[in-house]
């Protein structure tokens, strides 16, 4: 999948995984919402949010930790050195059988 935002000062991340994926329970410990708060309620769609999220951050994985939920499951909020907040958006016009996930947020201008 691509997003591109270019001259918005936006930046994008995006991730598309199997709806059937078998993704480890541990990864459950790594998402930053409480189990009943969480966007999707399915652990790998969850999991999709995040990556999108750490994506758009700009940290990838190694960001884990570094995003925190807020009082809206759609929202995530971005520790230092990035600041600010991180909308995810899901994708409704997926291939069936993915769940994928948007992120936005701004960047310094």
């Amino acid at each position: 999948m691509l997003a591109w935002a270019q001259g918005f000062n936006l930046r994008l991340g995006i991730d598309l995984e199997r709806s059937t994926r078998q993704t480890r329970p541990g990864l459950a410990r790594k998402l930053p919402w409480e189990k009943a708060a969480t966007p999707y309620g399915r652990l790998t769609a969850n999991w999709t949010a995040l990556e999108a999220a750490l994506k758009a951050d700009g940290r990838g994985l190694s960001g884990l930790g570094k995003v925190v939920a807020t009082a809206n499951p759609w929202r995530l909020e971005r520790l230092a050195p990035g600041h600010g907040i991180l909308l995810l958006a899901p994708l409704k016009r997926t291939p069936r059988g993915f769940s994928a996930t948007l992120a936005v947020t701004r960047t310094r201008a």
